[in-house]
């Protein structure tokens, strides 16, 4: 049984990707790791898989060109592999005057 440490997606997320994790790797057993200083998300999941903590990373933005280059420094390369889309709603009280706009980034 093989185990990989992992961050950086909220506990709701994580069983959308965890369970189609699981099905292709049966015996892949996840266990998430906190930093023990800073809140979970993407920055500190790349981050600590960068400093060496963690065997992978579950973020929800891609990863930069920085983060690339402090791998490869490291003596390793990263890649994401995009496995669920991740929404993003804002909502604003109609007593404020704010103007939004849409934009399509397909």
């Amino acid at each position: 049984m093989r185990r990989r440490q992992l961050a950086g997606l909220s506990q709701g997320k994580r069983k959308e990707v965890d369970q189609p994790i699981q099905r292709m790797q049966p015996k892949l057993k996840l266990k998430y790791e906190e930093n023990e200083t800073e809140l979970p998300g993407s920055v500190t999941g790349i981050k600590m898989l960068l400093n060496g903590q963690l065997y992978f990373a579950q973020s929800s933005r891609y990863i930069t060109d920085k983060e690339s280059y402090q791998a490869r420094q490291n003596g390793f390369s990263i890649r994401a592999i995009p496995v669920a889309i991740n929404g993003i709603a804002i909502a604003v009280n109609p007593n404020l005057k704010v103007s939004i706009q849409q934009s399509d980034d397909r």
